[in-house]
């Protein structure tokens, strides 16, 4: 495990201790970067081209602050180990067995069916951590970014030209709250 990767632990670790709960999400983070060592080796270093480009967006941060003001960029959030990864990396193309999941409507069922959802806490921030898609489908749980991004790469693998787009929905959706909408089965 990286240095970078300890200190995110250690963190992590400090906050529960805080009094700043840790969500379940970062629990299930912080247990694979602990725990789990048929990890493959992507997820707990960079390559020196992912350092590189990692090198590209701070440059390209600061410029944008420069010219921008101090706006939140969410570019390189933590992986389930703690490293950084530039977030078009983390969707990856999966090649589905199943013949079913080639049509965009049952594969988001299936997403929608497989996974739980659990909401972003606060919901109205980015989340520390975007897990791999593979780690996402091990626990069957995810926010709607860990969605996206799984949804995304399943459409990806199967020749979809798909894309994850992030943004911000009235507490009632993020919420699940259906008391407002009107029932389909009434007559």
């Amino acid at each position: 495990m990286t240095e970078s990767a300890i200190s995110g632990t250690d963190s992590a670790k400090q906050q529960v201790g805080s009094g700043n709960a840790a969500t379940q999400k970062e629990l299930r983070c912080r247990r694979v970067a602990e725990v789990d060592k048929k990890l493959p080796a992507s997820y707990k270093t960079s390559s020196p081209k992912e350092e590189l480009l990692l090198q590209h967006i701070s440059e390209f941060e600061q410029q944008f602050i420069s010219i921008y003001g101090n706006r939140y960029l969410f570019l390189c959030p933590p992986n389930e180990c703690g490293i950084p990864k530039f977030l078009p990396t983390t969707v990856h193309p999966c090649h589905l067995l199943y013949k079913e999941l080639y049509d965009f409507h049952t594969c988001a069922e299936f997403v929608a069916d497989f996974l739980n959802y659990e909401e972003l806490k606060p919901a109205n921030q980015y989340p520390k951590q975007i897990p791999s898609p593979a780690s996402v489908l091990k626990w069957q749980m995810g926010d709607c970014f860990d969605f996206s991004i799984l949804l995304c790469s399943m459409l990806i693998g199967v020749g979809y030209d798909a894309y994850c787009v992030s943004g911000f929905a009235p507490k009632f959706i993020t919420k699940r709250d259906e008391k407002s909408m009107k029932c389909p089965c009434s007559f």
